[in-house]
């Protein structure tokens, strides 16, 4: 994930959300039997991704750079994620079967399943981020010896300069 950008972010969080919905669906339904329920189910569907991705917008989530994120960051992720989640079950659970667009509520477990990739998913992906910019600063970190080494300027001094620069290589603590 080489210099991700923000607009980046969202697309992955696009498709995160989709194939997370799909997978609520398929997990639920055991397969290819939640086509159908997944047709019956369609604007759950549509709008629910939308949905998500807006409560991310509006809670600043595109507007991080994730890479120096602290735990700070990470709550507002997870605060985001979870207000998301909630308004997908009442979108499923309340909304959309009282205004007659879908027959009946959507299931319990695919609300859950999907409230845990709402938070879980985008939460995953930054903290990969993190953990690999902070990788790279261990990297690029000196180590002990580098750290306690001098530099050391030794002019003019002929063959006694050698032997100065020698024994200062052999013992640097000197």
């Amino acid at each position: 994930m080489p210099n991700i950008r923000n607009r980046h972010r969202f697309v992955i969080d696009a498709l995160l959300f989709t194939a997370g919905s799909l997978a609520s669906f398929f997990v639920r339904f055991e397969g290819l039997a939640a086509l159908t329920y997944l047709q019956a189910d369609l604007a759950y569907f549509l709008l629910s991704v939308p949905l998500r991705l807006a409560v991310f917008v509006v809670a600043g989530m595109y507007r991080v750079l994730w890479r120096y994120a602290g735990t700070h960051e990470l709550i507002r992720l997870t605060s985001a994620g979870a207000f998301a989640a909630i308004l997908n079950v009442v979108l499923g659970a309340v909304v959309l079967p009282r205004l007659g667009v879908i027959d009946g509520r959507i299931p319990l477990s695919i609300l859950a399943l999907d409230a845990c990739i709402t938070i879980g998913g985008p939460a995953a992906m930054r903290l990969i981020e993190r953990w690999r910019e902070v990788s790279r600063q261990i990297r690029r970190a000196p180590t002990l010896h580098e750290a306690r080494r001098r530099r050391a300027l030794i002019a003019g001094a002929g063959e006694a300069g050698r032997l100065v620069a020698k024994e200062l290589k052999r013992d640097p603590d000197r």
